[in-house]
């Protein structure tokens, strides 16, 4: 692999099927448009429906500039050094201003160790709006129906042998 202009840090190992993803993209696109696709995506700025897309520190952004120099190293020969030093540039000068846009909006650190406790709400027990009148016959009811069960299990005598 040359001498890619970003860190370490940002490149991932690819396998196989990210590989034949890159492939494809170049079959279908040519080389120029599969890269600059590639640029687009690790535009940290985008903003979408009020949303970052992408964040430096995150592994999709490491994911895409993995794949972008997959690309470059792959697909661009030896001899298009000046296209090759083209596309350097412009990946530095997208990083730098992915970093200078995240030193002025912070990117969000997701951690993982916290744990999300179950937030229940305990419900809230309503009284039912009644009419004056109609509460007394319901409290009447009640003490008729335990009256009603006392006798019908008064009654009943059971012989366990």
């Amino acid at each position: 692999m040359r001498d890619f202009p970003i860190s370490k840090r940002y490149i991932i190992s690819l396998d196989d099927s990210v590989k034949r993803i890159c492939s494809n993209s170049v079959a279908e696109y040519g080389i120029d448009k599969a890269i600059e696709n590639q640029l687009h995506y690790l535009d940290c700025t985008r903003i979408v429906n009020g949303l970052r897309l992408m964040q430096t520190i995150g592994t999709p952004y490491q994911y895409e500039m993995s794949k972008l120099a997959y690309m470059l190293d792959t697909y661009l020969s030896d001899d298009e050094e000046d296209k090759i030093s083209l596309y350097y540039n412009k990946i530095a000068e997208i990083h730098k201003a992915n970093l200078k846009y995240e030193k002025d909006n912070p990117p969000i650190i997701y951690d993982k160790s916290k744990k999300v406790k179950n937030a229940r709400t305990t419900r809230k027990k309503v009284k039912e709006a009644t009419i004056d009148e109609f509460e007394n016959s319901k409290i009447q009811q009640k003490s008729l129906n335990a009256d009603i069960r006392k006798a019908i299990l008064g009654n009943i005598k059971l012989k366990i042998k």
